[in-house]
């Protein structure tokens, strides 16, 4: 592992046993607390009651799912690896609104040769441009056009891009959610750093700028 993967690494994990890992958690995974609020407000109403039930319920159940989200991902931290991503689309909110957290699908590969060099990466995201400008003309090109078609974000979600447009190499097309704050002076920079867990599943998470800035900097070198 190069000496400014070894850094970061450490530095995140520092990052997560301190406070400001709770703001920047809570930031990208929300409380369902708007859930006690309408319960609250239901309750008022009689008729009603089944949704004041119904909310309690189901802040419960995403209370402890998150909860227990927040745990594995927090054990997961040891078997992460720094990882640089591309962004393929992102959601308009995250480029116009101050302070927004919104999802967007990146490519990244744990591939040595992609970790030392963006060109797979870079070719990969044009290929996938192409693809979308155009009629599909193979199988492997329509799988491209059904994954960009699949709008929904679904956490640390990784699907593995055909080979036939990745030069033979394994790169995968990650869900991200994508805080504002991570990004530097708030707008999108043309790669992301991530701490991710490798292999076709796991963990996956933007490393905050004032993190990831030393890494970008001798990245761009």
């Amino acid at each position: 592992m190069r000496r400014e993967s070894i850094e970061v690494k450490k530095k995140y994990a520092d990052f997560v046993n301190s406070r400001e890992f709770t703001a920047f958690y809570n930031q990208v995974n929300p409380s369902p607390t708007w859930r006690l609020i309408l319960a609250a407000i239901t309750f008022m109403i009689i008729f009603l009651a089944p949704i004041t039930i119904y909310q309690l319920i189901r802040y419960l159940i995403e209370s402890r799912r998150r909860k227990k989200n927040k745990k594995a991902f927090i054990e997961a931290v040891d078997r992460m690896i720094p990882t640089f991503v591309l962004p393929v689309m992102v959601n308009h909110a995250l480029l116009t609104r101050p302070g927004s957290v919104a999802p967007g699908l990146f490519v990244g590969s744990f591939d040595p040769d992609a970790q030392e060099s963006f060109e797979l990466l870079g070719t990969t995201t044009d290929a996938i441009d192409e693809i979308a400008c155009r009629e599909p003309k193979n199988a492997d090109e329509r799988k491209v056009v059904e994954l960009l078609s699949d709008m929904e974000f679904q956490p640390s979600r990784r699907r593995l891009l055909p080979m036939s447009i990745t030069n033979g190499k394994p790169v995968y097309a990650f869900d991200l959610q994508v805080p504002m704050d991570a990004l530097p002076n708030g707008e999108l920079p043309p790669f992301l750093l991530c701490m991710a867990e490798p292999g076709p599943t796991g963990q996956i998470a933007v490393v905050p700028w004032t993190i990831a800035a030393d890494a970008i900097a001798a990245a761009s070198q």
